[in-house]
């Protein structure tokens, strides 16, 4: 026989626990169409995750409402008008109105009555905030509504008790939700009930989990069951225990006795002490029994069987085997159904688990929490023959009926089994792809405006500049005078730009530029191109005008060694302008003169 470790059954416990449960229990429906999961758990939320946050602030927020038409129904049907209405009364009769329509609207949602009519006006935060306290005014600290007029006081009741009675088939857990909103945080992954607190205002629960301290799945927030089965106005729980022999096929056991857990100290909501609310045994055997009933054991616990004596005396014996152990069992079943898919199967095994109930006024089960390795100490003298009996009927369902299926099991009950195993899921170790949604609620379209698409600026091409040369040319006088030069007299160098045609001579031409003057620049480049296109023409047909091109090749050279020497004189007349030494004017005189017959060529030819 081999049995799950420690280690292992934490990291069940994580899958079942609390945040756990809340998770799986949600897709109790694809496994079952008879059982609602609100119809035996209490609603929970884990809302370190944003859409179990929203969703955990619009249930607040209705729950609120609903208090409020409570809080008017049973109020004057109770103590009549005057504890309800007053003239002078501090809540307006405006935020009970608002209550009453949020509630229409959910009426509406549940019934699919909104589909063909226009969305319905919603409250805004600060009206949601004024909304709230006054339900706070009203329940907490018995204010009353600003009525004068009993006919509008009547009218109003009426209205409340129609919309409550119009709800209850959509909130199954309106007659134990009380009127004070109260609602109980827990560690998502604790036990023995540490860390638990009990809170009623939603600003508080927010402020809580929305700490950068607290991780993502911390905190559970479960809505307290404000109007359980009291035993002598005690608060008390039962301890169910259950067993998992197999995954897949799935094989569920339960046992058919329990025991109750009893509080130290009298019910009271009006005071959130743990010894009043909190009936895990590690939490009551710190503090002393207070002011109760004597029929109350001293050690706060029952078993099944003076549980079952306790109702014999209401007269209501027959509740257990008809409705208390039943529902327990089925939620059990149902619980283990929304689990199997995140639980890791093994064979040769078992796992026991503990979990804890609550009786409502009319004796109907709630599951609270299913808590692994569940403590099985003998604390007291009920656990102290429970548990080592329970423990002894583990054995024989383990290793006697695995391999006598007519063993004795003992107590254990075999409550539920697959009749075949079941397709098995493939590992996956990636991130957790679901499906979450709501209910689509129409609402005015709202156009959203497109951000024009930045266009990238085409690239800009950058034309190349036209080569510019500078031609020198040789006045009257060969040599320069050297009195400073009248005004009207003409320079004896004048300076002439030459433009070279660039539209005509391509990168991957080899033929040299021809300068052109800068007077005839635009003429002589349209025709030179016209000539070039007309020369190459004639050349392929064999014309003789092609012999022209040639002579235009050979003026070009010319007018690059014109050029050279051109750049030679300019040096040298600029040596000889500042005053510099070793020139002679007939150097000079025979290089203006080599230049200028170089020109008369080029141009000749």
């Amino acid at each position: 026989m081999q049995t799950r470790s420690s280690e292992k059954c934490c990291s069940c416990s994580s899958d079942i626990k609390r945040y756990g449960l809340c998770g799986t229990l949600q897709q109790l429906h694809w496994f079952s169409e008879a059982a609602s999961v609100d119809t035996f758990v209490p609603r929970g939320y884990c809302i370190g995750h944003e859409d179990e946050r929203t969703a955990f602030i619009h249930d607040y927020r209705t729950t609120a409402c609903l208090n409020v038409l409570k809080w008017v129904t049973e109020r004057y049907g109770m103590l009549g008008p005057q504890s309800v209405s007053d003239p002078h009364g501090e809540v307006p009769m405006k935020r009970v109105r608002q209550a009453l329509a949020h509630v229409e609207q959910f009426i509406q949602s549940c019934c699919h009555d909104d589909l063909d009519s226009p969305p319905p006006i919603t409250l805004k935060d600060h009206e949601w905030d004024a909304l709230i306290t006054a339900h706070y005014k009203i329940v907490h600290m018995d204010k009353k509504i600003k009525i004068s007029n009993q006919a509008q006081l009547q009218q109003l009741v009426l209205e409340c008790e129609s919309a409550v009675e119009r709800v209850v088939p959509f909130w199954p857990q309106l007659s134990m939700d009380g009127l004070r909103n109260l609602w109980i945080v827990k560690p998502g992954a604790q036990s023995r009930g540490r860390g638990i607190f009990m809170m009623n205002h939603l600003e508080e629960i927010l402020a809580l989990v929305q700490s950068p301290l607290i991780y993502e799945t911390k905190y559970v927030v479960q809505k307290y069951m404000e109007r359980p089965l009291l035993i002598h106005n005690t608060k008390f729980d039962i301890r169910q225990w259950f067993m998992v022999t197999d995954w897949n096929p799935l094989h569920v056991w339960v046992y058919k006795e329990c025991y109750l857990r009893f509080c130290s100290q009298q019910y009271d909501l009006t005071n959130n002490n743990e010894a009043i609310h909190l009936s895990n045994n590690a939490i009551q055997c710190k503090y002393l029994n207070g002011e109760r009933s004597g029929e109350l054991p001293d050690e706060n616990m029952w078993d099944c069987d003076q549980f079952k004596e306790y109702l014999r005396c209401l007269k209501k014996e027959h509740m257990w085997n008809e409705v208390i152990y039943p529902g327990m069992r089925d939620s059990l079943v149902a619980a283990m159904l929304a689990a199997q898919v995140e639980m890791d199967t093994f064979k040769h095994g078992f796992e026991l688990f503990g979990a804890d109930f609550m009786l409502t006024e009319d004796l109907r089960p709630w599951l609270i929490e299913i808590n692994s390795s569940p403590c099985m100490a003998p604390t007291t003298s009920v656990t102290r023959r429970m548990c080592a009996q329970c423990l002894q009927d583990v054995i024989k369902v383990v290793v006697d009926y695995k391999h006598v299926k007519t063993a004795d099991t003992g107590l254990f009950e075999l409550a539920y089994r697959d009749s075949e195993k079941s397709i098995p899921n493939p590992p996956y170790l990636g991130v957790n792809l679901q499906v979450v949604g709501r209910q689509i609620k129409k609402g005015p379209i709202k156009i959203e405006k497109r951000r024009p698409k930045k266009v990238k600026p085409a690239p800009r091409l950058v034309k190349p500049l036209p080569l510019i040369t500078l031609s020198l040319e040789e006045g009257t006088s060969g040599v320069p005078s050297r009195d400073p030069p009248s005004k009207d007299a003409a320079d004896p160098l004048s300076r002439h730009c030459s433009i070279l045609d660039c539209r005509r001579y391509s990168s991957n031409s080899t033929t040299n530029p021809v300068p052109v003057s800068a007077a005839a620049s635009s003429e002589s480049s349209s025709e030179c191109s016209r000539d070039a296109s007309d020369g190459k023409t004639q050349e392929k047909l064999g014309c003789p005008e092609s012999s022209s091109q040639a002579e235009v090749n050979k003026g070009s050279s010319v007018g690059v060694t014109a050029k050279k020497d051109a750049v030679e004189l300019t040096k040298g007349i600029s040596e000889d302008v500042s005053g510099g030494k070793g020139t002679s004017h007939t150097k000079e005189k025979d290089k203006g003169i080599s230049s200028k017959n170089a020109l008369q060529d080029f141009r000749g030819s």
